[in-house]
């Protein structure tokens, strides 16, 4: 019995062996290796080899679970698509793919209702791969645009009567991303915009940013941090958790939105616009200075401020951010632990190495020039949200002026001046005894080009007026304008304000400036006068400019098919302005009929 027992264990030893066999011949076994315990070794082998490239797939999946790094492209503006293509400030190739944010399409229609909100579902990525983020809008009715070269920063959103406006995205992945915003109007009327934003993302706040302005740039010029743009980095996005981004008017009172770039931290980033390094606010994102305070006291040989500021840094490493530059010299009788100034050449550097808010107390001396009549400072400040300043001369009889930002009306006599800084960060002001002052009368010529365009219900006019200022400055320019006309757009630099007042048979446009213009300025009109019923005797008028010694100029009359240059002003006073007899039949031909007038001509 025990025999049997012994002979069947060997027939099932025997059955399994040859069942092993079989499995290690199918694996690729070979024969010539009859040991069991090598083939055990081997199909140990096997097996952890099998186990490596499941590792492997797990890993290959991860992998391309995280993708490479995405980017979203935001246009702002109106129109059916975005004309914008390519690199901005950041981007994946010179085909990027933008998406166009429009509330009017194709433009805004005057009269028709203003549109103050609006949503964008299903972005598309760079290369037109579609998304489930969502883009809403809210308080942003107006459109307008610049003339820098760039499709993207030449049209832009903005918020009415110095308002914020809102932007939601909704459903983007959870991770990090960086945030490329761009808030720029071109000078006109009320001044150069620059928004200032703030994110809130995941519980947590970013900003505000701002730039420091960007007027005359060209699309063929760098894009620079800082100036054209500002970047929000390592933003946290959480499921299903919106980011909020809040933009805010800069000092000109008017909150803009041109585009917006969303990177994603991937494993292989977008390429930057291959353009010569400039000097950008990198290290400067998370160290913010969020007001800063000039209080000074001036005389013939000392200009001394009491500096103010408050500082607000987010992280654990040391950040640092420009404090001052020029000719000025820096004293800090007491500074906090973690903060520290340290000095370049003319360039003053604040060093925080610790999260916090930080309240910081300055004293700024600063070189005086002078510029006859006149005792002048400039240097440069810290990048700050609100920048405010005050000085007070020594003694009475001083006149000031602030040459940076906006200064605040005060009164004349008391020999000071108040105002807002720019968003810039330059601080120039200039004193003048009223003792030393010679009373001089400014002598101004200027030439008038006035573009006259006939419509069958409006006749368009822009009137270009170039000011040559003789002798002194001036802080106020008047000029007068028909009463049947009305003034759609006013275009210069450094307005303050301006406003319109009945004259009789005309109106008087006022116009103040920040500080008094000097020598040339060119000044821009954009007016409007109705036809009304045809036929039509239509008399034009251009805005005169007052209180000139000379002026000169041309006008010229655009019509679909004809183009007349015309004398502006009557020869001699008493002269029968020109007289057009316009029928709707006659348009687009050219139905104009008008009395000759003299080639050359000049009023007074």
């Amino acid at each position: 019995m025990l025999g049997y027992i012994y002979e069947a264990r060997r027939i099932l030893r025997r059955r399994n062996q040859t069942r092993m066999w079989n499995f290690a011949l199918l694996m690729g076994f070979s024969p010539a290796t009859p040991s069991l315990e090598t083939f055990m070794n081997t199909r140990n082998v096997l097996v952890s080899n099998f186990r490596l490239c499941l590792s492997t797939a797990a890993c290959c999946l991860l992998t391309a679970s995280l993708g490479a790094q995405t980017l979203l492209n935001v246009d702002f503006g109106a129109g059916s698509r975005s004309p914008k293509t390519g690199f901005a400030a950041t981007g994946q190739g010179t085909n990027d793919a933008w998406n166009l944010f429009r509330l009017y399409d194709p433009k805004y229609i005057p009269g028709a209702p203003l549109v103050f909100s609006g949503h964008l579902a299903n972005l598309k990525l760079a290369d037109g791969t579609p998304t489930d983020v969502s883009i809403d809008l809210t308080n942003a009715p107006g459109v307008w645009g610049n003339a820098t070269g760039d499709p993207m920063y030449d049209s832009y959103i903005f918020a009415p009567n110095g308002s914020n406006m809102t932007v939601t995205l909704s459903r983007l992945e959870p991770g990090s991303y960086d945030l490329y915003l761009y808030g720029h109007a071109d000078p006109d009327a009320s001044g150069e915009q620059n928004s200032f934003f703030k994110i809130t993302s995941a519980g947590t706040n970013y900003g505000p940013l701002t730039t420091l302005g960007s007027a005359g740039w060209k699309a063929a010029m760098p894009w620079q941090e800082g100036h054209q743009f500002v970047v929000f980095r390592d933003v946290q996005v959480r499921q299903d958790v919106p980011v909020i981004i809040e933009v805010a008017p800069g000092p000109n009172g008017i909150a803009v939105l041109n585009g917006l770039q969303i990177s994603s931290k991937g494993t292989s980033p977008p390429r930057l616009a291959r353009h010569e390094p400039v000097k950008a606010a990198t290290g400067f994102t998370n160290l913010i200075i969020r007001e800063i305070r000039y209080d000074g006291h001036v005389s013939d040989n000392e200009a001394r401020f009491t500096v103010d500021l408050q500082v607000e840094s987010f992280t654990t490493n040391e950040l640092t951010a420009p404090l001052f530059e020029g000719d000025v010299a820096v004293i800090a009788k007491s500074l906090p632990a973690d903060v520290r100034i340290t000095r370049a050449g003319d360039h003053c550097i604040l060093c925080v190495g610790a999260p916090g808010i930080y309240s910081l107390k300055l004293e700024v001396l600063a070189k005086i020039t002078r510029a006859e009549p006149w005792n002048q400072i400039d240097f440069q400040g810290p990048f700050a949200a609100i920048a405010s300043i005050r000085a007070q001369a020594a003694g009475g009889g001083v006149e000031m002026q602030l040459l940076s930002g906006t200064a605040l009306e005060n009164d004349k006599a008391a020999s000071s001046v108040e105002g807002f800084l720019s968003a810039g960060r330059e601080v120039s002001l200039r004193w003048q005894s009223k003792a030393a002052e010679v009373a001089r009368n400014a002598l101004i010529a200027v030439e008038t080009t006035a573009d006259v365009q006939v419509t069958p219900a409006v006749t368009k006019l822009t009137t270009t007026l170039r000011y040559e200022l003789l002798q002194a400055s001036v802080s106020r320019l008047r000029i007068a304008l028909p009463v049947n006309q009305a003034l759609t757009r006013l275009q210069g630099a450094e307005i303050r304000d301006w406003k319109i007042e009945p004259d009789g048979a005309r109106q008087i446009l006022a116009i103040e400036f920040i500080k008094p213009v000097e020598k040339n300025y060119e000044l821009i009109l954009y007016s409007e006068q109705s036809i009304g019923t045809m036929p039509a005797a239509v008399q034009i008028t251009a805005p005169q400019p007052l209180d000139v010694e000379r002026e000169s100029g041309s006008l010229t009359l655009q019509q679909p098919t004809l183009s007349w240059i015309l004398a502006m002003f009557p020869a001699c006073a008493g002269s029968t302005p020109a007289v057009m007899r316009l029928r709707p039949s006659a348009f687009p031909r050219a139905p104009f009929c008008s009395p000759p007038m003299s080639s050359a001509s000049s009023r007074s």
